[in-house]
């Protein structure tokens, strides 16, 4: 038997029933199979701590899962070699989600150098949605607007910079992102 074990944290105390998902590349019959097949799952205690058992195959590569609903998803892949007398074990911080809506418009009037350009310097995970944690316009047709998503429950902060009829000018601006609530930015310049 191996098992797989640890403890979920979460910036908000939530951590039960957490999904926790065990997968593996096998070798069967001495062939490899690139797919990950599911070995076991279960989820957490109310203290967020986790054990998966599962029995001893041929496998290549390990794959654990972490979901929980309005929370990113967690995947980290490991090998044999990280099981210590048959046990992996570690702990993960999930972060609740939340969606933000950007809107970036250039206002009249305009001119062709106009540019616009943001970084979110606190709450952004990976692309997710599509937005990135850094993003440019130029030019004078600008009027966009997009949802991307962000860590929930704390302050998500972007730091920016324009050029306007050939004025420049730089600053910061955050917006608190709840999980269960619409939350937007505006940067209309």
């Amino acid at each position: 038997m191996l098992t797989v074990n640890g403890k979920i944290n979460s910036s908000n105390g939530n951590t039960a029933d957490v999904s926790i998902s065990v997968f593996g590349k096998k070798v069967q019959a001495g062939t490899y199979n690139a797919n990950f097949q599911t070995l076991k799952t279960g989820k957490t205690d109310a203290n967020g701590n986790f054990s998966i058992e599962f029995e001893r195959e041929n496998i290549s590569e390990y794959k654990i899962a972490i979901s929980k609903y309005k929370y990113f998803t967690i995947e980290e892949v490991f090998n044999s070699s990280n099981f210590n007398d048959g046990v992996f074990s570690k702990n993960f911080t999930i972060n609740p989600s939340a969606e933000i809506t950007i809107t970036v418009k250039n206002n009249n009037p305009i001119n062709s150098d106009d540019y616009f350009r943001y970084k979110i310097t606190n709450g952004y995970i990976n692309a997710i949605g599509s937005c990135s944690e850094t993003s440019e316009f130029k030019g004078t047709d600008i009027d966009e607007e997009y949802t991307c998503n962000v860590i929930g429950n704390q302050e998500v902060v972007f730091e920016w910079v324009k050029a306007k009829n050939g004025n420049e000018s730089s600053g910061t601006k955050s917006v608190f992102c709840n999980v269960d609530s619409y939350n937007s930015i505006d940067f209309s310049y």
